[in-house]
């Protein structure tokens, strides 16, 4: 087992744990009717969350190229050299995430007050001009549709190739690829959102090809796999359960959340498809 599948498997449970508790209190109990609003606002504790994950992620793609060019004795020149550039790729981008959410520090909006997120919601035109949509869709092609596509057409990288052996190296996981699933899923429900059907869009059909990859290669799964496709199921259910609470709060620094999650989940793996690859060499 991949220890850092466990990690990021112990850190989904522990963010859904918390998004179930903050929304189930919301939704239920008049007394804390705010408590997923207030955590949800600019500035507070998901952009806490968002930044330390993206810090970590950051410290993962400054290492982890380091690491694979010193074993270009054994992979060549071209995998380590690509492996690189897309750390340096994702480095800039994770950067500017990263200065995207600490600026929400610095917004001084009175509390309750609609931010830019809420109102980006508001109209077609401008949530698909939005940092949000383009989050959302990025994750969701390169870590959910491309992994899961690749997994369910059984193909394979020949690593006597110098570009397959990259591609090995920076493939998703499925724990990835569900972190993603659950980031995509964080919706209203029951609303109007020129958001919602997009999403949507997204969810179904990364469940069709999740579900029809767990009946093709069903046996091929960890006990990690499986436990977080159960968490997800339950995270699901606590998502229509409560969507009006969803609807209440900047729910996207919750969502945003979960996919720097998933960005964590993925550069973290690059050391252990390296060190899988160079295993199969050997």
């Amino acid at each position: 087992m991949r220890f850092t599948t466990i990690i990021c498997s112990y850190l989904f449970f522990a963010l859904l744990t918390f998004n179930a508790f903050a929304l189930l209190s919301s939704e239920f109990f008049p007394l804390f009717s705010q408590v997923f609003m207030l955590l949800t606002q600019d500035g507070r504790i998901y952009n806490v969350f968002s930044l330390i994950l993206l810090g970590l992620a950051i410290f993962m793609v400054l290492i982890n190229p380091i690491k694979i060019y010193r074993s270009k004795n054994i992979f060549g020149k071209t995998a380590p050299f690509v492996v690189s550039l897309f750390g340096i790729i994702t480095l800039s981008i994770l950067i500017i995430l990263f200065y995207w959410i600490f600026n929400k520090f610095n917004q001084d909006l009175p509390l309750f007050s609609k931010t830019d997120q809420s109102i980006i919601m508001l109209t077609h035109e401008n949530y698909y001009l939005s940092i949000e949509f383009f989050i959302t869709l990025l994750c969701w092609i390169f870590f959910v549709f491309i992994p899961l596509l690749y997994r369910i057409l059984s193909l394979n990288f020949n690593i006597d190739n110098r570009l397959a052996k990259s591609l090995f190296i920076l493939e998703p996981s499925l724990t990835t690829i569900i972190i993603t699933m659950s980031a995509t899923a964080f919706h209203p429900y029951f609303s109007d959102l020129p958001s919602r059907p997009f999403n949507f869009l997204l969810f179904y059909t990364s469940c069709g090809l999740l579900i029809y990859l767990l009946l093709k290669r069903e046996n091929k799964l960890g006990f990690y796999e499986y436990a977080n496709m159960i968490f997800l199921s339950f995270i699901i259910l606590c998502y229509i359960l409560c969507s009006e609470s969803i609807l209440r709060g900047i729910f996207f620094n919750a969502q945003i959340t979960l996919y720097m999650l998933a960005l964590l989940s993925w550069c973290s793996e690059w050391m252990q498809n390296k060190d899988e690859l160079q295993n199969k060499i050997i």
